[in-house]
């Protein structure tokens, strides 16, 4: 779900909680090691989220913080802050030589190579299989 989150809308606000949940707490974020990514360079997206970056001239750069539930992916165009929510039931990665595809429903954000990313897309996996396995079955398989 894509959203403009540059002025506090309550309704989008609730929207995005309840899609992924509200932001760790402080102290969870430190025991984490943090909770955002550093700024990626975005090499490729989705048509919805073009139309947005395709305002202005400047780099397209996003960043990534992780929720409960799930991901934010931030990105400004021009004076506005955009919000790609993807729950992690949604989320699917894609490493295709240090270049991550994030794809979520229709949209998806393919970033350019970087450094930094291998540590923070781990994190993300660890957090998302933590909450996935959640809701998974647990089968003993000496009783079939």
């Amino acid at each position: 779900m894509l959203r403009n989150v540059s002025y506090n809308h309550k309704k989008i606000t609730q929207e995005i909680k309840k899609a992924v949940g509200p932001s760790f707490p402080f102290w969870t974020r430190l025991k984490m090691g943090g909770i955002g990514s550093s700024k990626m360079l975005i090499s490729n997206c989705s048509p919805d989220i073009a139309k947005e970056l395709n305002k202005d001239k400047y780099p397209n750069k996003a960043y990534i913080e992780l929720r409960p539930k799930g991901i934010c992916i931030y990105f400004r165009s021009l004076l506005e802050t955009f919000s790609l929510t993807i729950p992690y039931y949604r989320l699917t990665i894609y490493n295709n030589s240090g270049r991550f595809k994030i794809y979520g429903g229709s949209s998806w954000i393919e970033f350019a190579q970087s450094e930094n990313a291998k540590h923070f897309f781990d994190k993300l996996m660890v957090q998302r299989l933590a909450y996935l396995t959640k809701f998974s079955a647990v089968v003993d398989l000496n009783s079939i």
